[in-house]
């Protein structure tokens, strides 16, 4: 089978999104099928880092979508002949609000992916709504969504998705790359200056808002004296707004706690990170305009045993189990934050056996299964459900 993928969020630039188109195709690779990635080139010349994947990757020029590159994206999927393959796959939002279009160009299986935050996204972009309509996925044979929780998003936007069903959950894998032995982790901590004999908290995500930095920082500064002498905390991503940011760095000197930015890394640097946390703590913020569809950073973390504390909002209850994997807190204020990890500091057998029940739940989520219940539902369906879709409803 010949599979297209859409997307505008793919390498170099690094993102969920890209992450999960990169992992699709190379799952629905493994498998025997024919997969050809259409994506932007972000000004570079990437041809020898595509070389290196197992399947074919075909760039337009652009970058972060902005309306204004419409026309270009447009152009650059007639060049690219959707016809001629057995199943498109509008797997970034940007493609699957043109649907519609798309739906005039071929007969063939569409596939839209809806990850979270793109339903609020479309939903009120004015664009959408002149140009293709609210009623966008009319166009899609299937339409797929990370979790549950995206899935009733979706549904509360397109009601009629649901008679006849035309929605699935594809719960999203966990690259085996996250298991593996980092080479030296030590060598990772002192690159970047983190400091030792301490137990380290750790957050991977952009530098944004809604990801909850600020609240682990001030419940850091509520701790008791013997409780910060402890403790580290290290913060990985790449700023999105220097406001914030800034707002970080004097909440981090103020708290009492060595807490070391580190920008963005590589991925062996991230599972070093991971290797060597204590807590992998990320408490997002509910923001009317963007939520976690699912969370993915929870479980490559756990595949290093690395338990979670996170906030029971969108899709992260579906991927950190409450009491089993690590800790949900529904009030995130800085001084229940504190509280639990006093509690934490003093019950370390807790957190040694969250650590190992995540690693065994992260063993679950597997890119395959995500690839076939996208390309291959009907085949999929009549195989065992893995623990991770029985525990999100899906059995």
């Amino acid at each position: 089978m010949r599979i297209l993928v859409l997307t505008h969020e793919f390498p170099p630039f690094r993102g969920g999104v890209g992450t999960y188109c990169v992992e699709m195709a190379r799952a629905a690779t493994a498998q025997g099928h024919t997969v050809e990635i259409l994506a932007p080139d972000f000004g570079n010349d990437n041809t020898a880092a595509d070389r290196l994947y197992p399947f074919a990757v075909r760039r337009f020029a652009g970058g972060v979508y902005a309306t204004r590159a419409l026309p270009r994206l447009l152009f650059a999927l007639l060049r690219v002949r959707p016809w001629t393959f057995d199943v498109i796959h509008a797997a970034d939002w940007p493609f699957v609000m043109v649907i519609p279009w798309l739906r005039r160009l071929t007969r063939r299986p569409i596939v839209a992916m809806m990850h979270g935050t793109d339903v609020l996204l479309l939903a009120k972009s004015r664009v959408t709504g002149l140009l293709f309509g609210r009623s966008y996925l009319r166009g899609a044979d299937h339409v797929v969504a990370n979790s549950r929780f995206t899935e009733a998003l979706v549904l509360r936007h397109h009601p009629y998705l649901a008679s006849p069903p035309r929605t699935a959950v594809t719960l999203l894998g966990v690259d085996p790359f996250w298991f593996g032995t980092s080479a030296d982790a030590a060598a990772t901590l002192a690159k970047y200056a983190v400091p030792t004999g301490r137990k380290l908290l750790l957050t991977v995500a952009r530098l944004d808002v809604r990801k909850g930095h600020r609240h682990l920082l001030q419940a850091l500064a509520l701790l008791p004296q013997h409780a910060k002498d402890q403790l580290g905390y290290v913060v990985v991503g790449k700023a999105l707004d220097a406001s914030y940011q800034d707002e970080l760095k004097r909440l981090a000197a103020a708290c009492g706690v060595p807490v070391v930015f580190t920008g963005a890394v590589s991925n062996d640097d991230v599972r070093s990170f991971y290797a060597s946390a204590w807590l992998f703590c990320m408490v997002a913020e509910p923001n009317p305009e963007k939520v976690e569809g699912f969370g993915l950073a929870y479980l490559e973390a756990a595949a290093q045993s690395l338990p979670s504390v996170a906030a029971p909002h969108g899709g992260v209850p579906e991927v950190v189990l409450d009491g089993e994997t690590g800790v949900l807190l529904e009030d995130r204020s800085p001084e229940k934050l504190a509280g639990l990890l006093e509690q934490l500091l003093d019950r370390p057998q807790d957190v040694e056996k969250f650590g190992a029940a995540a690693k065994n739940w992260a063993q679950t989520f597997s890119w395959e299964r995500c690839a076939e219940l996208t390309y291959r539902p009907d085949t999929a369906a009549h195989r065992p459900h893995p623990r991770a879709e029985i525990a999100a409803g899906r059995s």
